[in-house]
C-alpha cells in the first residue's frame, strides 16, 4: 500500500466511507530522546506492509521528530542527515530495527486521519440520532451531511479562534452537544 492511497480520503464523506489502517501508539516510550531515533545508517524495513505494524511513538516524541526532521533540513551543519528512525519507542532490541525517514510523515497522517475520522463518525452519528427525535433538525442534518462532500477532513478553518484557525476535526464538534469552549463561543460572536 503506497502512502498516496492513504492520502486518498480528501473529504469528510470519502474519509467516513474509507477506513484508514488503525495505528498503535506507544504513550511511555522506552526513549523520548530524539537522538536514540535519528540514524545516519540505511533503514532495514521498507515494507509497507511491515512498517504499517510497527506501533508509533507518542504523539509528543512524534511531533519532537517532526521537529527534528524539519531542523535537519534547514540547518547547513555540514553533518549527514538522518537516513532512517530506529525504533527506540519499543525494546532496546529494536533499536537495531531502522524505518526510512517518511515513516514519520505516514505516522502523523495515520493520527489525524484517525482522530478526523472518530471525531466526524460521532458528529454524523449525532445529527442523525438528532434529526430523528425532531423532525425540523432534518433539514439542517441534510445540509451538513451534504456539505461532507466537498469539505475537507484537514486543514485550518481560518478566523474562528483565539489563534487565528481551527482545524477541521474540531469542527466536528459543533455537529455535537459538545461544543461549548471558549473558541466555539467566540465563533458565535463573530458571526453575528
Amino acid at each position: 500500500m503506497a502512502l498516496k492511497e492513504l492520502q486518498k480520503a480528501r473529504t469528510i464523506k470519502q474519509l467516513l466511507e474509507w477506513t484508514p489502517p488503525k495505528i498503535d501508539i506507544i504513550i511511555h516510550p522506552l526513549s523520548s530522546s530524539i537522538d536514540d531515533y535519528l540514524s545516519t545508517d540505511e533503514p532495514t524495513t521498507t515494507s509497507m506492509d511491515s512498517l504499517l505494524l510497527i506501533p508509533a511513538p507518542s504523539p509528543l516524541v512524534l511531533q519532537k521528530l517532526v521537529d527534528a526532521l524539519c531542523d535537519e533540513e534547514d540547518d547547513d551543519k555540514g553533518t549527514d542527515p538522518p537516513k532512517s528512525i530506529r525504533c527506540a519507542h519499543l525494546t532496546k532490541t529494536s533499536m537495531d530495527v531502522r524505518l526510512p525517514v517518511s515513516i514519520v510523515n505516514l505516522w502523523s497522517l495515520l493520527m489525524q486521519m484517525n482522530e478526523a475520522r472518530s471525531a466526524w463518525s460521532k458528529a454524523k452519528a449525532h445529527l442523525i440520532k438528532l434529526a430523528e427525535s425532531d423532525e425540523e433538525s432534518d433539514t439542517v442534518r441534510e445540509d451538513v451531511l451534504d456539505s461532507l462532500v466537498v469539505a475537507g477532513w484537514a486543514g485550518k478553518l481560518h478566523g474562528f479562534s483565539r489563534n487565528g484557525a481551527t482545524t477541521m476535526t474540531a469542527v466536528a464538534a459543533y455537529a455535537s452537544v459538545k461544543w461549548l469552549k471558549d473558541d466555539h463561543i467566540n465563533l458565535a460572536l463573530d458571526l453575528l
